[in-house]
């Protein structure tokens, strides 16, 4: 934990904040502002305490993390959505991609297998994700950003590491 800690200097103040947060107002908030309450966080019983304490830590993160995953999949909808009124240039097909699966923080499009379509859907992924999502939220850091592609989902390739 000490190379952890020391790697990562901020961790350590941030979830003290975090938790004294927590101990002060009853709730904790994600990155979009939604609430979560912890009555318990001020409980005698230690391990009832211990546990909302650890729902505090975990709230705002994974919290934040499935709050950016709406925000992605909203604004790649609202893309998909606009496909056919963009026409089609550089041989693409026009045939918009669906949205297939969500898991965790990875989402699984079907599309026409034609490179143009492929290039296309990584672009605008990569704007949607990388760009949109991190200024809307006003996120300090970048988003890292992995595309896969292939005709099956075991023959996956990435295409794209950023």
């Amino acid at each position: 934990f000490d190379s952890f800690y020391g790697r990562f200097k901020g961790v350590k103040k941030w979830k003290e904040d975090t938790l004294a947060f927590a101990r002060k107002n009853k709730y904790v908030e994600t990155i979009t502002g939604r609430k979560r309450y912890l009555d318990n966080i001020s409980s005698n019983d230690r391990s009832l305490s211990a546990q909302a304490e650890r729902q505090a830590i975990n709230t705002v993160i994974q919290g934040s993390a499935a709050d950016l995953m709406k925000l992605a999949m909203l604004k790649m909808a609202s893309r998909i959505t606009d496909w056919r009124k963009e026409g089609t240039g550089n041989g693409e097909t026009g045939i918009p991609p669906r949205l297939i699966l969500q898991i965790h923080d990875e989402l699984l499009f079907e599309l026409v297998a034609n490179q143009a379509d492929v290039d296309k859907l990584k672009e605008t992924v990569t704007r949607c994700c990388t760009e949109e999502c991190v200024d809307e939220l006003q996120l300090k850091v970048p988003l890292k950003l992995k595309c896969s592609v292939g005709t099956s989902w075991g023959s996956m390739q990435e295409i794209l590491d950023m």
